[in-house]
């Protein structure tokens, strides 16, 4: 069971890489800055999918990838100095050496392009770029990393508190806080990851899927819909709304892979191709591409609604940074297993 297990947790988080690009790929809510025309029936219909996809489900991702994290961090880890020196070390080589290389590789690109005009500043703004990358997508490597580093704590928490009373607790801290995403959410879902490898996954062996998914599917509608007229509903009962279904769409998810073998689904024959070397390079690389793309998009459209590009251009992001990746697997194959994190 673990072997399927660990193939299902795999197979969700390829899955999770590609959905990080379309959550990206929203112009609602971003300095493009779509918005809703009233009377314009295709702006309705624009604005709601982005919504519904980027704002909504393409959200399970990030708290997932935390989730699988956590799980796998503590296999083979028991608390020992040993087995946390040997943590340490290979997540120096996996995380933290591809976060320092990209934030200094976007960094001298941005200030190539802009000439270095800011060279008086320069100490403090690449302190900056290392402590707020320009992809901004490297916060995920960041907070895993120092989650990482305090990962005794986290064992002691798991080991030595009830496991009913640590998910309360999960729930409330996860729930009190009235934020889209913060740090909360990678400590929570790291949390729930590392407990659920420690507890033996016992708890999702008899749940009903079906109740969970239905009550997604409606939680998920609703948000998108409300907000639609978010100015005459309370902001803070939206965020109430997208919390609750995240929970619920986390649980549907581990309810499948610690019950179904993942390895019948068809969609799992393209993303095989997509080896876990890509992926990271996809998630490492795809911003600021997608930006830049999106940018003159709008500007040789020049459309109030943005619905084309919004599911075209990441999959021509997806196309683009692969072929980057092929070429440099064949060329400079070396650099890019280091700048990977180790990953083929």
């Amino acid at each position: 069971m673990e072997k399927r297990v660990s193939n299902n947790f795999r197979f969700i988080s390829s899955l999770s890489m590609i959905g990080i690009v379309f959550l990206h790929s929203k112009f609602i809510r971003s300095r493009w800055n779509e918005t809703l025309i009233e009377n314009d029936p295709i702006s309705w219909i624009s604005i709601f999918f982005q919504l519904l996809i980027s704002e909504q489900i393409t959200r399970l991702c990030v708290p997932l990838f935390f989730v699988i994290s956590g799980y796998f961090f503590f296999k083979n880890y028991d608390g020992s100095i040993q087995a946390y020196y040997i943590k340490l070390k290979s997540r120096f080589k996996t995380i933290l050496i591809p976060y320092l290389f990209w934030c200094l590789f976007w960094f001298a690109i941005y200030n190539l392009f802009s000439q270095f005009q800011h060279l008086d500043s320069f100490p403090l703004a690449l302190i900056d770029a290392l402590v707020n990358p320009i992809p901004f997508q490297l916060w995920f490597l960041k907070d895993l990393m120092a989650l990482v580093f305090f990962s005794p704590l986290v064992y002691f928490l798991i080991t030595k508190i009830k496991q009913h009373y640590l998910f309360i607790a999960l729930l409330m801290v996860y729930l009190l806080d009235f934020s889209i995403r913060s740090h909360i959410d990678s400590i929570v879902f790291f949390l729930l990851g590392a407990s659920l490898f420690l507890s033996g996954n016992k708890w999702f062996l008899k749940q009903n899927i079906k109740i969970y998914l239905c009550a997604y599917t409606i939680l998920s509608l609703i948000f998108a819909f409300l907000n639609l007229y978010s100015l005459y509903v309370n902001h803070t009962f939206i965020v109430l709304i997208h919390k609750i279904s995240v929970i619920i769409g986390i649980l549907t998810i581990l309810y499948s892979v610690f019950n179904f073998d993942m390895n019948h689904l068809s969609f799992k024959l393209l993303l095989n191709k997509l080896s876990a070397g890509y992926l990271f390079f996809l998630f490492a690389s795809h911003e600021p591409l997608l930006s830049f793309l999106k940018s003159g998009f709008v500007m040789y459209f020049k459309s109030s609604f943005n619905l084309l590009g919004y599911f075209l251009l990441p999959l021509i992001t997806i196309f683009i940074t692969y072929i980057i990746y092929f070429v440099l697997r064949k060329k400079l194959s070396c650099i890019l297993f280091l700048i990977n994190g180790n990953r083929q």
